[in-house]
Formats: C-alpha cells, structure tokens, sequence
C-alpha cells in the first residue's frame, strides 16, 4: 500500500520538523482495534530533519506492507523491507498521526525536540512543535 503525505509550511518563516515516520501511519481494523507494527531491523539513521520554507511543500511517500508478504525485491526501498503492519484480511481504515512536543523522541535517530530546536537555530527556522492528523480512508486488504 502506498501513501502520500504532503506537509506545507503556511507561515511567513522556515521551520524545521522531523522526518515523517511509516510507523505513524495508524491502521484499525473492523473491531475498532488498532494494529501493531513489525519491526524486522534495528538501526540508527543519521538524518532526523528537514527545512520546510515559507510556503513551501514537500511530498513523502510510505509505502506498507501487510505483515504475511515477504518483500521479494532486494532494492526496494528499506522502511518497506524493515516494517510490516498485521492486518487481518477485510476493511480498516488507516490515518497518519504526527506529533512533536517535550515528549518527542525517535528512536532511529536517537532525536529529541532539543536536536530540532538546535537544527532551527543553525538555519534561522523555528521549530515546529505540535500534533496533526490527518484524514482517515478506508483501505480493504484481499483475502490470501
């Protein structure tokens, strides 16, 4: 399944946000329950953040994979390999949930609110802090 997330500075200023995570993509199923992540790889990433100018806009694409497909392609992109969703077969809906306040910490990067904080200072931008969700769509996952 691929999404597409576009985030969009509206302020006269740049700010600095963290990269968006695949993870943060919240799937719930019929059952009103939501659905775990796989995580199949432990690693450190070095990049954590980006400048977003003012009025600027910059696409991601995340790109899921059900839990019970074993990625085939030895290139295809890393998160795809390394993260999986549980999904039973039937509808769900899915949202993206993005959030940064004191409290934000990833664990790829090993980033805290103060790293973003810093990396706007250097670059004359603020640090976006604060909580967005996003629309919600159904998705249906085929039976095997």
């Amino acid at each position: 399944m691929t999404f597409r997330l576009t985030m969009t500075n509206t302020w006269q200023q740049p700010l600095v946000l963290a990269d968006p995570k695949l993870a943060s993509l919240r799937f719930t199923d019929r059952r009103n329950k939501t659905r775990r992540w796989f995580n199949n790889a432990f690693v450190s990433a070095s990049h954590f953040a980006f400048v977003l100018e003012p009025f600027g806009s910059q696409d991601f694409q995340l790109e899921a994979r059900y839990a019970d497909i074993i990625p085939e392609i030895p290139n295809v992109d890393f998160d795809f390999q390394r993260f999986s969703v549980d999904l039973p077969a039937g509808a769900c809906t899915v949202r993206y949930e993005y959030r940064i306040d004191d409290n934000f910490y990833d664990g790829d990067t090993h980033t805290r609110l103060s790293d973003l904080m810093e990396m706007a200072d250097e670059s004359n931008a603020t640090a976006w802090t604060g909580e967005v969700v996003s629309n919600t769509l159904s998705v249906t996952k085929p039976s095997s």
